[in-house]
This record gives C-alpha cells, structure tokens and sequence, in this order.
C-alpha cells in the first residue's frame, strides 16, 4: 500500500536526471518504507502485547473471583448440613437445660445457698449458644424479603431508643436523611443492632477507655441514595484483619461463630446497597452503607 512519495528535480544544478539517480531515489525510498513498516510492526506488536496483558489480567481476576465464589458456596453448602445439624441437636438439650436451671432458681430462691451467680452463668451461656445456632440459620437461609416504604429517620430513631448500650457508652445520632426507602424493616433492624453491638465490643476491649467510647449514627443522602453511617472510638481493625471482614467463620473475638458481618452484608446487598468498611490509623472503625431511594422520594 502507498504510505508516501519521494520526488527528485534539478532545479539548482540543472543537470539531467540520470538513471543512476533514479536508482538512488529508489533504494531510498525502499528503505525508507521498510523502516517505516517495521516501526509501524513494532508499535502493534506492542500495542497487542499491552492488550494481551490486559486480557490475561483481566481473566485472572475472573478466575480468581470466581475461585473465591466457588470456596464461598463450598463454605456455604457445609455450613448448610452443620447448622441443620447443630440446629437438631443441640436446641432440644439446650432447651433442656434452660428449663431446668429454671426449675432450680425457682427451687434455690430465698434460700441463700450460694448458686444464683452460677445459675445465672448457666443461663447466659445458654443463651450465647442459642444466639450461635440462630446465627448459623440465618446465614445458610435467605429469606425473602418484605419490602415496604419506610421513612428511614424516624424508623430508625425508634430502634435506637429501644437499644440498652453498655455503662459508659454515649450514642451521637445526626439523622438528617428525610429519605423514604423501600426495606424489610425486620431484616434491616438486624443490620443496625449488628452494627451496634459490634461498636460496643470493640470498644469495651480498650482497657481503660470509659471516658471516650462514642458511636456516632449519621444518615444523609448522597449520589441519589441513603447513606448510613455507623462509627466508634474503639481499637479499630488492623489492615491484617481487613480483607477478612466479611468472610464467614471468620472472627478475631473469643466467642460467636464470626457470622455477623457476613449475615449484615448479605442483608444490605440483598436490598440492592452496598457496605464498606474503613479503619483510619487511631480513628476507630466506621461502617458505610447505601441504599437506594424510594422511587419518587429524593429530597
């Protein structure tokens, strides 16, 4: 294909053009163009290569993506059998014993025998074990939700007057949303008690820190969405720990089945939202989430 045109002339010297001459504009001219094609060989060699890596890149964060899906539904699926397990087994002699701690409380009471701090143990363990198994369902069952409008503000305003927080621990709220959105409000109460209660643990693990342990509860409306922002004083969590949030069974506390944050994601994304979790350097941890509006109620 043409790329160019060289001519010659003898306008300064005049003299005739010879065939040697023509031979020499010829060898120039091919030489010329062999260059210019390598170098245009070599940019799309290049130009492929960049792709070819891109692609490889691109298809190796797929299968790594779909690996780490794969993992997760094994985890899912075993988790599936031990908790139907766990859930058959351990209920009934759970409920046993609850009863008949009962029955001994009601016997022992007044007499002063010494018990009540041992029963009373008896009973929170219990109920911990219990609060594992329930943990253990939600997580391998996925209910539908059941969705309705709800101003969030206010909705959420009356669930954190119903929350009894910690000695020592002071609930800032600023929830200046006016949003209307469409939630399972079951569902999402599960979502912020978690969220709660998780502030609450990680601060109680400062030795010494009653003065300072703070949760501030923002809502506001960014980007055509909810935005709800739950964020303590508290140790905050290690870039080690990070990555690991939201995998199931994972837990850096000495009690639960680490499921909390995997039911809470899984809750937010199932009403179309998504979660973020950040831990600046000595700033605690704090907890993002966004759904979308109610259809027609951006303020």
């Amino acid at each position: 294909r043409v790329i160019g045109f060289v001519s010659m002339d003898n306008l300064l010297h005049h003299r005739p053009i010879s065939g040697q001459d023509g031979e020499l504009l010829n060898l120039f001219a091919s030489t010329f163009g062999y260059l210019y094609s390598r170098i245009k060989v070599e940019e799309a060699l290049q130009h492929y290569s960049e792709r070819l890596e891109a692609m490889v890149e691109e298809r190796t964060r797929e299968l790594r993506v779909a690996h780490e899906n794969l993992v997760r539904r094994e985890k899912l699926a075993t988790l599936g059998q031990l908790a139907a397990t766990v859930s058959h087994e351990l209920r009934n002699p759970l409920a046993t014993i609850r009863i008949s701690v009962s029955s001994v409380e009601e016997k022992t009471r007044g007499k002063e025998l010494g018990v009540e701090r041992a029963l009373e143990r008896i009973q929170r363990n219990v109920t911990r074990c219990d609060n594992i198994i329930s943990e253990l369902l939600d997580f391998t069952r996925i209910p539908e939700l059941n969705l309705r409008p709800v101003e969030f503000d206010p909705w959420l305003g009356r669930l954190l007057d119903e929350q009894a927080l910690p000695e020592g621990v002071r609930l800032r709220r600023e929830l200046a949303s006016g949003a209307t959105v469409s939630i399972d409000p079951e569902r999402f109460r599960r979502v912020i008690i978690n969220l709660l209660d998780n502030a609450c643990q990680a601060m109680a693990s400062i030795p010494g820190a009653r003065e300072a342990m703070a949760v501030d509860i923002l809502t506001g409306v960014e980007a055509g969405g909810l935005r709800i922002v739950v964020s303590d004083t508290g140790p905050g969590i290690s870039p080690e720990v990070m990555p690991h949030v939201f995998e199931p069974l994972f837990s850096t506390k000495g009690f639960g089945a680490g499921l909390g944050l995997s039911i809470v994601k899984g809750i937010v994304e199932q009403h179309g939202g998504e979660i973020i979790i950040e831990s600046p350097p000595a700033q605690g941890a704090r907890v993002t989430i966004r759904l979308p509006l109610g259809e027609g109620k951006t303020p």
